[in-house]
């Protein structure tokens, strides 16, 4: 796989089209667009995305800012690298999925509960706050 930056043996950049889950992966290890990666880092980046999509094969851009908040959440004192979510791509994209459908069953459940007046508006209260335990457990 080559880097979006490579340069051909002429010696002349060839311009290829953007690829926003490299650019994701590239932010990760804090290389900012439109700031160019040199060859080292851009080999890494490479390297992290092939592990990851033999995982994951369509992951997008949004997948792994999601599972790289993951890791810094569940390891704050150790640094995000594209080497080291690549390496537990399968713990923290995991973990991002399952709080996002938490997220949105919460989401159902309040609109739920602003929709039935008829409803026994406890009940569903305490769902609510069980799925908000299971959340931050």
């Amino acid at each position: 796989m080559e880097t979006p930056f490579a340069t051909p043996r002429n010696g002349n950049p060839k311009q290829r089209p953007r690829n926003p889950a490299f650019d994701a992966l590239a932010e990760v290890d804090g290389i900012h667009l439109p700031e160019k990666p040199s060859k080292t880092e851009a080999g890494r980046i490479v390297r992290a995305m092939s592990v990851i999509k033999e995982i994951s094969p369509n992951v997008t851009p949004e997948e792994i800012q999601a599972a790289a908040e993951e890791y810094r959440h569940h390891w704050p004192q150790i640094d995000c690298t594209s080497t080291a979510l690549a390496s537990h791509w399968r713990r923290f994209n995991s973990a991002a999925r399952a709080r996002r459908v938490k997220a949105a069953e919460m989401e159902g459940l309040k609109a739920q509960m602003m929709n039935s007046c008829g409803e026994d508006y406890a009940l569903l209260q305490r769902r609510l706050t069980a799925l908000e335990d299971q959340r931050e457990g």
